[in-house]
């Protein structure tokens, strides 16, 4: 999936005014229409559906193809709203496997932190590490520091009231 902010040269769920400026900008660059070949673009001609044969510079068409389509999805405020929650989810998804789930008791407190962090030893023997703002935000998933693996952290609410 594309990121059809990042097609747009914006940040993700940039404002709509920015958006168009950036569109504006690109199109100016990529349309097919505008396009100036630089002197390594390959020219060449290709018969479209009539049989006419176009001179075709470069990939430029396929950019402007996926720019226009940001477009289109992003200025359509229906659409918008339905591709950011789509946007959101991919980038909140959990890349790691997970290997286990502990409970929140079960995590100890490092001794050479000043009781800032827990502590919760891999089987790889690195550490899952949690800091007291991953507490108070209460996170759900922690990774090894030496390891691809993850846990899944339980919290007393999670025991006392399950899915």
């Amino acid at each position: 999936m594309d990121n059809f902010y990042s097609v747009l040269d914006c940040g993700d769920f940039s404002g709509i005014d920015e958006l168009r400026r950036s569109y504006i900008k690109l199109v100016k660059k990529y349309h097919p229409d505008k396009a100036v070949p630089s002197e390594n673009t390959p020219q060449y001609s290709l018969p479209d559906a009539t049989g006419d044969r176009h001179t075709s510079p470069s990939n430029s068409n396929d950019t402007f193809i996926k720019i226009d389509k940001a477009w289109k999805i992003l200025s359509d405020t229906e659409l918008r709203k339905r591709y950011d929650i789509v946007l959101k989810q991919r980038l909140l998804s959990q890349d790691w496997p997970i290997q286990d789930e502990v409970m929140i008791g079960d995590f100890e407190v490092d001794d050479d932190d000043d009781d800032d962090h827990l502590l919760h030893q891999c089987r790889c023997g690195g550490y899952y590490v949690l800091s007291k703002d991953d507490m108070k935000f209460e996170l759900d998933f922690v990774c090894c520091d030496s390891c691809t693996l993850c846990v899944k952290i339980l919290y007393e609410e999670e025991l006392d009231n399950p899915d």
